[in-house]
């Protein structure tokens, strides 16, 4: 199964290489065109799984994102499916999915800060139910109506 991320310690300012830089600048001569692929991506998704027990991420009317995750969580109180088992099922169909965003509290790092778990109730609803689908500016629609259709599938059941 996929895993979360965790800090365990206070990292560092990394710099990038020349050659990172590069790459970068490269490819932010295409960020327009990545971004609209992107975004028609998270459409697909949006309107495939409209009528799923699934919540999509919801953006503020004046921001805009370049959807670097497609997060989704599964609305408990309209399934008696869990998050595992769908995982679970798309990981058996070759649908590789990711975890994000655990409490700040359940960070090793912080728990020597003795945070109140109580004021955290809302990230730890979020971090059991959340998960992200592949969403990058290659997949085909080939797969991505496969992976709409493994969830829907899923369901189903």
């Amino acid at each position: 199964l996929p895993t979360h991320y965790e800090q365990i310690m206070l990292g560092y300012n990394y710099r990038m290489t020349d050659f990172q830089a590069a790459l970068a600048r490269s490819q932010l001569k295409r960020l327009k065109e990545i971004v609209k692929k992107r975004q028609k991506i998270v459409e697909y998704y949006n309107s495939a799984f409209k009528d799923l027990p699934l919540i999509p991420q919801v953006l503020d009317l004046k921001s805009k994102s370049g959807y670097h995750l497609y997060i989704l969580r599964i609305e408990t109180k309209k399934t008696n499916k869990t998050r595992l088992q769908l995982v679970n099922y798309l990981n058996k169909n070759n649908i590789q999915v990711g975890f994000h965003y655990i409490p700040i509290f359940t960070h090793r790092y912080f728990k020597s800060f003795r945070m109140n778990e109580k004021d955290f109730s809302n990230t730890e609803v979020f971090s059991k139910t959340a998960f992200s689908l592949p969403l990058y500016n290659q997949l085909s629609k080939k797969n991505l109506r496969y992976i709409v259709k493994i969830v829907k599938d899923f369901f189903k059941k």
